[in-house]
């Protein structure tokens, strides 16, 4: 029987799985973007894309390690690593800045929404990397 730090059952590695593919899928459409022009992305996406490509690559090796090795405070410990990358990507993100929204008549409004959901993606980043540190305590 699997004890209380364990997650078990097939639902669990199904998301894992998912997971892994979907995150193959997002390198790719993440590293073609620019080939596909499109049209409000700039060249500057490739100073960010550094961060997003070792973010991608993380999470699929993880999952592929939670297929193994499924204990609470080994995947909080991993989770928690994924967010710090998490914040480094969206931080260089906002500080280029690879979106041109110049031909649309809200572009300053939309600049500042996108702008405001990146800053609290990176404060909801921060809290869930710290209640991942705490599980990896309290489950270990």
């Amino acid at each position: 029987m699997e004890g209380k730090n364990t997650r078990s059952g097939n639902n669990y590695k199904a998301g894992y799985v998912f997971s892994i593919i979907f995150s193959f899928v997002a390198l790719y459409v993440a590293n073609n973007l620019l080939v596909w022009q499109v049209p409000f992305l700039t060249n500057e996406w490739t100073a960010s894309l550094w961060v997003l490509n070792i973010s991608i690559t993380l999470t699929i090796i993880f999952n592929i390690l939670f297929l193994i090795y499924d204990k609470i405070w080994f995947r909080s410990l991993l989770k928690m690593t994924l967010n710090i990358v998490s914040i480094l990507f969206l931080t260089t993100f906002i500080y280029v800045y690879p979106l041109d929204f110049s031909s649309l008549s809200y572009e300053s409004t939309l600049d500042l929404i996108i702008k405001i959901v990146l800053i609290i993606s990176i404060a909801g980043t921060f809290i869930a990397t710290i209640v991942e540190f705490t599980r990896i305590f309290k489950d270990a």
